[in-house]
């Protein structure tokens, strides 16, 4: 009998990576529950702090699905057309009603942690590729750009609008 070892996520875990999360430039770090890149399903923990800027983005190129689940903390899931207008915003963690969220091939999306501690798990089909850069919104900024605090803050408040 071949005994594997188990990735467990518990507290300690999540606590930790938010803790790395929140000392990254990035202000995000991921912990992949896979072991290759290789494999068939990608299972990613993402912790996520307030003001990470996670460009709109979609998987188009290599068509993949992506499952988004909350596990602590509050993130706002958001859609948008192939212009840029906000689509479809869902909430998830907190004391939303929405527990998880399957994001179907080829649309725009982006998420934005809404508390400290924010942490999800995303779930898509392997093997790992990079995206294309036609898979990065061509209207949102790039990272690392003085353009992305007025966007970020400009998304905010359009799906809170619609909230």
């Amino acid at each position: 009998m071949n005994v594997m070892t188990a990735k467990v996520v518990n507290e300690n875990l999540l606590r930790e990576l938010s803790q790395q999360a929140a000392l990254n430039p990035r202000l995000r770090i991921n912990y992949n529950l896979h072991d290759s890149l290789d494999e068939p399903c990608q299972r990613v923990i993402n912790a996520v702090e307030p003001g990470s800027y996670i460009r709109p983005h979609r998987h188009f190129l290599v068509p993949k699905p992506e499952l988004f689940v909350p596990i602590t903390g509050k993130v706002v899931l958001i859609f948008f057309s192939d212009i840029g207008e906000i689509e479809q915003a869902f909430v998830l963690g907190g004391d939303s009603q929405v527990r998880a969220v399957d994001v179907p091939v080829g649309v725009w999306h982006t998420a934005i942690s809404l508390e400290k501690g924010s942490v999800f798990l995303e779930v898509k089909p392997g093997p790992f590729v990079p995206l294309d850069v036609n898979d990065f919104a061509p209207w949102a900024p790039v990272p690392e750009t003085q353009e992305v605090a007025l966007y970020m803050q400009k998304i905010e408040d359009e799906w809170r609008y619609h909230e």
